[in-house]
């Protein structure tokens, strides 16, 4: 007969979570973001962007872009020379070929 092994307690965490109604008016020095581990601590802070970020970011996505559309030419023309050595390949190597050329 087997028993039954108790499940292990899941560690509680040390601090209680914030709750924030939704219509709460933060100040904009708040919108701070705070995750602590055994570890390591990471402070991430959100902010708006302003011209030059949005600028930066459309310039980031446009470069992406166009590097994206290299790689998938550069696919798409080494895909047609293999594929042209494959036809002319097959033809040359036709057996029906080679009685034609007596």
């Amino acid at each position: 007969m087997m028993q039954e092994q108790p499940a292990p307690k899941a560690n509680t965490p040390h601090t209680e979570p914030e709750i924030i109604p939704p219509d709460a008016d933060w100040p904009r020095a708040s919108r701070i973001w705070v995750s602590t581990d055994r570890h390591h601590t990471a402070h991430i802070q959100i902010t708006r962007l302003g011209p030059v970020g949005i600028a930066i970011f459309v310039l980031l996505i446009g470069v992406l872009a166009f590097v994206g559309m290299a790689l998938l030419l550069g696919a798409a023309l080494v895909g047609i020379a293999a594929a042209g050595v494959l036809i002319i390949g097959g033809i040359l190597s036709n057996p029906s070929r080679r009685q034609f050329r007596r």
